[in-house]
């Protein structure tokens, strides 16, 4: 679900959006103005991804293994609170645009990368 939303809000689509591994090039962080507060940590990448194709900057998703160990410290995340914050942010942003309607077509008929 999360998927639909961010690439709505990014204006195309995006097949990971959750992912918490990734690589940002220099410039994009330069030039990025995405608030950093621990209270915000999972509302971090959400907006990156939409902050950054607002400035013409998309993702690529790459295919990776993941190996989750037995002794691995739990998540943080806690569903309800960060996933609340995570819909206000996105809800922002899309009311901000007038509900950037083109955002929606090119995030369902774009191919995805």
């Amino acid at each position: 679900m999360a998927n639909f939303w961010i690439s709505w809000a990014a204006g195309y689509p995006i097949s990971d959006s959750q992912s918490g591994f990734r690589l940002y090039p220099a410039p994009l962080l330069q030039r990025l103005r995405v608030p950093v507060d621990r209270s915000r940590c999972f509302v971090f990448e959400s907006e990156v991804l939409i902050e950054a194709a607002r400035l013409g900057w998309r993702s690529l998703a790459v295919p990776i293994r993941a190996i989750y160990h037995e002794d691995a410290r739990p998540s943080h995340y806690r569903a309800t609170a960060d996933t609340l914050r995570i819909i206000r942010m996105v809800a922002w942003k899309l009311i901000r645009r007038g509900s950037y309607p083109q955002g929606l077509y090119r995030s369902l008929t774009l191919p995805r990368e």
